[in-house]
């Protein structure tokens, strides 16, 4: 059950996510078990956010520039995630991002998962 604010703020999610889990699973006929990704959701509301300051960085012991590719997803109260997940988040403009979560923090009104973005298309 969601309350007022989980509310207001849901009307402002305008990308969507996708979230697949690697499992473990026994497999009936060798006993062993089995890494199989599971879809965890498929679609819902979220809204991603750019975390902190995504300017180039410059990496003296490798002599190149790095990005900050650290991000926020915001998403409703029932939406969780664990460290490792792999979410695919497409914004209301059409971009892709791919990448792996880290562990959920929920809050009354709304949920925030920090992603790490590997790819974006």
């Amino acid at each position: 059950m969601q309350n007022a604010e989980a509310g207001i703020l849901a009307a402002t999610y305008r990308d969507r996510m996708t979230v697949t889990r690697r499992n473990h699973v026994r497999n009936e006929k060798t006993h062993e078990m089995e890494p199989q990704e599971e879809t965890i959701y498929e679609g819902v509301c979220c809204a991603l956010s750019a975390g902190g300051n995504n300017a180039p960085q410059k990496d003296s012991a490798n002599n190149r520039r790095t990005i900050n590719s650290s991000y926020t997803i915001f998403s409703l109260p029932d939406i969780w995630c664990r460290a490792g997940d792999l979410a695919e988040v497409i914004t209301e403009e059409g971009q892709t991002y791919r990448g792996h979560t880290g562990r959920s923090m929920r809050y009354p009104s709304h949920t925030e998962t920090p992603m790490e973005v590997e790819e974006v298309v």
